[in-house]
């Protein structure tokens, strides 16, 4: 019998490979280990394409997270400022005191707007009630006695706060200069 006969007979006969031949026989054929083997390795290129689609989603999700939880943090950032803003308000009309003061209350306002950071939400007109009295304390420290407008001299209260503050600026300088015996221990005073 030929090869030719064969098939025939397999093909008249409708049967299968598995039929006729063992299953190790049919997977040490070099054609079905090759073709096998590239099944396996399409199987494992999808499936790494697959991955590396999902990372690249993953960290395109993750970047735009980032930038979500920074929007959010600076819109709560805003909105705690503008309760603040509505809380401030509320605090100076509280002070009567403040009131009899225009440049007082002209300085905390400036010292707000620069400085004023709230934190926590909660606390706000705590925060806000201790950053007014602090600057109710840095105002009289600058000018002087917070009812007393002008001073025996002459000066005004902004005229005061410019010379203390001018004052301060020229001794931080003396003390920044290092190459002053005075302030630097390495050289000796002559």
């Amino acid at each position: 019998m030929t090869l030719e006969e064969i098939k025939m007979a397999i093909q008249e006969g409708k049967h299968s490979p598995s039929d006729v031949f063992a299953p190790t026989v049919l997977t040490s054929d070099p054609f079905i280990k090759e073709h096998v083997e590239e099944k396996i390795n399409n199987a494992k290129g999808y499936q790494i394409r697959k991955v590396q689609e999902f990372e690249t989603k993953v960290a395109a999700l993750e970047t735009e997270k980032k930038a979500l939880q920074g929007e959010l943090a600076s819109s709560k950032t805003s909105i705690i400022k503008t309760k603040a803003r509505e809380a401030f308000e509320t605090v100076l009309s509280e002070r009567p005191k403040l009131k009899e003061d225009v440049r007082l209350v002209k300085f905390i306002r400036k010292s707000f707007d620069k400085s004023f950071a709230p934190v926590d939400e909660a606390k706000v007109k705590d925060e806000l009630n201790k950053f007014v009295d602090g600057q109710v304390v840095e105002f009289a420290e600058l000018i002087g006695d917070v009812k007393d407008a002008v001073d025996k001299g002459g000066k005004t209260d902004a005229e005061k706060a410019a010379e203390a503050i001018a004052q301060a600026a020229e001794e931080k300088r003396d003390k920044a200069n290092l190459l002053d015996p005075k302030n630097n221990e390495l050289i000796p005073a002559v």
